[in-house]
């Protein structure tokens, strides 16, 4: 049987009495798996994940962690939570990388020994050992990317929602953050990654999920999905292959 950790049901967004931006969206993550939401800039994706996480509040509709509903307060099973947010900037609280890892584990009432013993494990998950002591604006893109996600991972989520990961990467530091990914799936975690780039990930992951006019529209194995046809979602299809080298470029 399924371990649900996390399940949305009918969620429903809006703003200042407009029509609904999000509609009628519900998903579920299950311990272990790895689900890509896709979707088109402004489709909803970040608004969805947001409110998976608890940083927002639906106008109707509700998110349960381990059948618990998840509300945006401290009590709440929201730090169960994790959300990575597509600029890493926007979670850098410390001067240096320890100093930043530390940030949560320390605001949430852990003892100092406890909570630095938190943040260097988190530190050593990323594989950014050996730099504690850097500071932060001297980091690269992908080593930034994995601090945000190590800041995360310090205060111990069971789920995990990375919104956009690859943004500004090179190759590495995609592989850098894929094989995080990897290593916290076989541990057990629910991850979502939303993303539009489905060549980056998509072969790792056990559901996909797309995204269109702040709708969930398919939903199911990567292959069945694709099968049926993406382009329509403003969504590149992986699968299909140049021929030569006048065919790499997106116009086609």
């Amino acid at each position: 049987m399924k371990n649900h950790l996390l399940e949305a049901h009918n969620l429903s967004l809006s703003f200042d009495g407009a029509p609904p931006f999000l509609k009628n969206a519900s998903l579920s993550l299950e311990a272990g798996e790895l689900v890509v939401l896709a979707g088109k800039n402004g489709s909803g994706k970040s608004l969805l994940c947001k409110l998976l996480s608890g940083l927002m509040e639906p106008n109707s509709g509700e998110v349960r962690f381990e059948g618990k509903r998840l509300l945006s307060y401290p009590e709440s099973p929201a730090l169960r939570v994790g959300y990575v947010f597509e600029d890493a900037r926007l979670e850098t609280l410390g001067d240096k990388v320890l100093d930043d890892a530390l940030f949560g584990p320390a605001n949430i009432g852990l003892k100092k020994d406890e909570a630095e013993a938190k943040a260097r494990s988190a530190i050593a998950l990323v594989g950014l050992s050996g730099m504690e002591e850097a500071f932060v604006y001297s980091l690269s893109g992908g080593e930034m990317r994995r601090l945000a996600l190590a800041g995360i991972l310090a205060l111990e989520p069971a789920v995990l929602i990375l919104d956009e990961p690859f943004a500004n990467l090179d190759l590495q530091g995609v592989r850098s953050v894929l094989r995080i990914i990897v290593g916290l799936k076989e541990s057990g975690k629910a991850i979502l990654v939303a993303t539009h780039e489905l060549e980056k990930i998509l072969g790792l992951a056990d559901r996909l999920l797309v995204m269109d006019n702040g709708e969930l529209v398919l939903e199911g194995r990567p292959e069945a999905i694709l099968a049926q046809g993406v382009a329509a979602y403003g969504l590149r299809d992986p699968l299909e292959t140049p021929r030569a080298v006048k065919d790499l470029s997106w116009l086609n």
